[in-house]
């Protein structure tokens, strides 16, 4: 606990350092300072004070990198786990969904950062009880990274379990429900 918050002190105090110096050049050096602010907050399982680092992050990044990056995505994915955190899953699905749509676009569909983005909006769901559409939302992360790692990689039966298990909660009396065939190229 102490060498997180130590971390997010020195992470501050340089960001200090940077925003009060001329602001030619350091946006980039902020946005990341900012994002590991967020993360040593994260870490420290102080998640409202770690949105605001994020958020200045986020808006940093837009500015230097657009819309449409990798790097936006990654900041709006921040910004919905510190909501998921926090128990506030509207919140965290818009971010969530930002996330992924950047990640289409960047990425299209077979990478494993979109995947990242399908798993988080289908763990959204599931926390939420909308066992349908977390199991459509994992469905689709375990498809890509089914396709990227193969059908033996553990993330890859992680999800298969968690989607046969799902599927086991909304069909609670329906023994037919299998898990997704692993097997099958």
């Amino acid at each position: 606990q102490k060498d997180y918050d130590k971390a997010a002190q020195n992470y501050i105090h340089a960001l200090n350092l940077y925003t009060n110096e001329e602001e030619n050049g350091n946006e980039a050096e902020r946005a990341k300072l900012c994002s590991q602010i967020g993360d040593a907050c994260m870490d420290s399982k102080k998640f409202n004070r770690a949105l605001p680092y994020y958020s200045r992050g986020l808006k940093l990044n837009k500015s230097l990198k657009g819309e449409q990056h990798a790097e936006t995505a990654t900041a709006y994915s921040k910004i919905g786990l510190g909501y998921e955190k926090q128990e506030e899953y509207p919140k965290a699905l818009e971010n969530y969904l930002k996330a992924l749509e950047i990640r289409k676009a960047v990425h299209e569909n077979n990478h494993e950062e979109t995947a990242a983005s399908y798993e988080s909006i289908g763990k959204v769901y599931d926390k939420q009880t909308n066992l349908g559409e977390a199991i459509d939302y994992y469905s689709q992360a375990f498809n890509i990274l089914k396709s990227l790692r193969g059908a033996n990689d553990s993330k890859v039966k992680a999800l298969s379990t968690a989607i046969f298990d799902l599927r086991c909660r909304e069909n609670k009396n329906n023994p037919q429900v299998q898990p997704p065939i692993l097997n099958k190229p």
